[in-house]
């Protein structure tokens, strides 16, 4: 590494100014890096999903997540060497590969673990810190040293960094999924979309193969266009960081006008030197002749001699007690120190028995379902405008769809079925089911029912429902047939 071959301006910048130079070096190199990432990353990716055959999908997606201090290394390795103008071509990356992904890989893995033992703060601030391991090569206690210095400098902006980029990949995510829901043959509103999702991760519910790879792909979509500039920012911190600590841009200025006065002083060697020779053996000097200093040399005798680059030294003492003298205070120093621990522990154990009692308060909220027994709820009698109760529905409420479907009325035939089934899921399932809900609610309080004919039809059900009642739009013969001839709640009496 040389400064002189740096390619950016290094000066002494904000936080947030930092982060954008990381940010910009990112676009500057950015075709480079999304070609890296692809020929490196996406394989190891495929590799993973692969085993998603004969591994759960949930654990494939947590492994992808957790090696992210590995994939951080391409990006590092392409934006440092850029940084000073040897800018790597793809064959460079794919031969640096293999060293990435073994090199203190079980530290890393470890050190990804969001705890204060094993890795304390690396799990928050890694684009700042894995500068320092893989282009440092920083061990041991140098390695504690460097990283106290580089999260006092910036580490709360580290922290600020990791929160923002999270927060714009989650919405990168939904954006994606929204839009492959759209494109989709039965396209999914966004609140549909979101009750589908909350139904597969927190109730145990049937995804379906097109919503789950959509998932995964936007998932993937987002980490690769995110963590570039993730790294990126992080990069332009540790960068900010090093130049205000060790005076990177001071000491590319003295380098700088050393250049230009050797050129001058190769000059005035070039001069003085015949005539040394010419007159060396006519006089013998008897004194120690005066250095004629150029312009320049006395330009940097004048800086030298000021009184800021002086050294100043100044001689302390300390007093070293030899156990000859007490030492007042001592115990009650003790003391404090005992009642200190005393009042730590105190403290996280009524942590614990507070979460504990707000877990147990709210237990109900965490089980699935009413408990067998519970007494019904007595529900509301009208819902989303239409009227629920059981007794102002007719007693073959299928037989009575059928004829208003005959008639030419598709509206009030799926009208009919939806409040028939709206009445079930209130008076007969005991779904707790309030008066301002909407169909999406309905469709989430659905989650109670057992029968996974029934759940599937309700669902299916609210979809056409929603499609007349809202877009306006006539469903298809076969489906109001299907619905028609597999109503599912004919066994109860409403």
């Amino acid at each position: 590494m040389r400064l002189e071959d740096v390619t950016a301006q290094l000066r002494p910048r904000g936080s947030w100014e930092a982060v954008d130079l990381g940010f910009a070096l990112t676009r500057r190199h950015f075709p480079l890096l999304l070609a890296s990432w692809s020929l490196t990353v996406v394989p190891l990716w495929a590799l993973l999903l692969l085993a998603s055959r004969w591994i759960p999908m949930g654990w494939v997606l947590l492994t992808i997540w957790w090696l992210k201090p590995v994939y951080d290394r391409v990006p590092l390795f392409v934006l440092s060497r850029s940084l000073f103008g040897a800018t790597p071509k793809l064959r460079e990356v794919l031969h640096a590969w293999p060293g990435m992904l073994v090199r203190r890989l079980p530290w890393l893995l470890v050190a990804r673990a969001p705890w204060w033992i094993a890795g304390p703060a690396f799990s928050w601030a890694r684009p700042l810190l894995l500068p320092a391991i893989d282009l440092e090569g920083q061990r041991g206690n140098f390695w504690k040293a460097r990283r106290g210095v580089l999260l006092r400098q910036a580490g709360g902006t580290s922290l600020s960094l990791l929160m923002l980029c999270g927060l714009y990949e989650t919405i990168l995510v939904f954006a994606l999924l929204t839009l492959g829901s759209q494109l989709a043959a039965d396209p999914l509103g966004a609140f549909e979309l979101g009750d589908t999702f909350m139904e597969a991760v927190f109730r145990h519910g049937q995804m379906s193969p097109w919503l789950e790879w959509c998932l995964i792909g936007g998932y993937l979509a987002a980490m690769t266009l995110v963590e570039l500039f993730y790294v990126g920012g992080g990069f332009g911190l540790y960068l900010n960081s090093r130049t205000t600590l060790e005076g990177w841009d001071v000491e590319l200025a003295f380098r700088r006008l050393a250049r230009r006065l050797g050129k001058a002083a190769a000059i005035l060697a070039a001069l003085l030197i015949p005539l040394c020779s010419a007159h060396a053996g006519e006089t013998k000097p008897t004194a120690k002749p005066a250095v004629q200093l150029s312009p320049e040399g006395r330009a940097i005798h004048d800086v030298l001699a000021h009184e800021d680059f002086k050294v100043h030294e100044r001689e302390t003492s300390d007093w070293v007690p030899d156990g000859s003298e007490p030492t007042p205070g001592f115990k009650a120093l003790g003391w404090f120190e005992s009642l200190g621990n005393v009042l730590f522990y105190a403290v996280i154990t009524g942590l614990c028995v507070l979460v504990a009692w707000l877990i147990w308060k709210n237990r109900e909220f965490f089980r699935r379902g009413d408990r067998p027994g519970k007494a019904a709820p007595s529900g509301p009698r009208t819902l989303m405008g239409m009227d629920v109760a059981p007794d102002s529905l007719p007693a073959d409420i299928a037989a009575a769809a059928r004829a208003r479907w005959d008639a030419g009325d598709t509206r009030g035939a799926l009208s009919l079925l939806y409040r028939g089934a709206l009445s079930w899921l209130i008076h007969s399932a005991h779904a707790p089911v309030r008066d301002g809900d909407t169909e999406g609610d309905c469709l989430r309080h659905a989650g109670v029912i057992a029968e996974e004919v029934r759940r599937e039809y309700f669902a299916v059900l609210t979809g056409q429902w929603i499609t007349v009642a809202y877009a306006e739009r006539a469903p298809g013969v076969r489906e109001v047939e299907r619905l028609l001839g597999s109503w599912p709640f004919a066994e109860e009496k409403m």
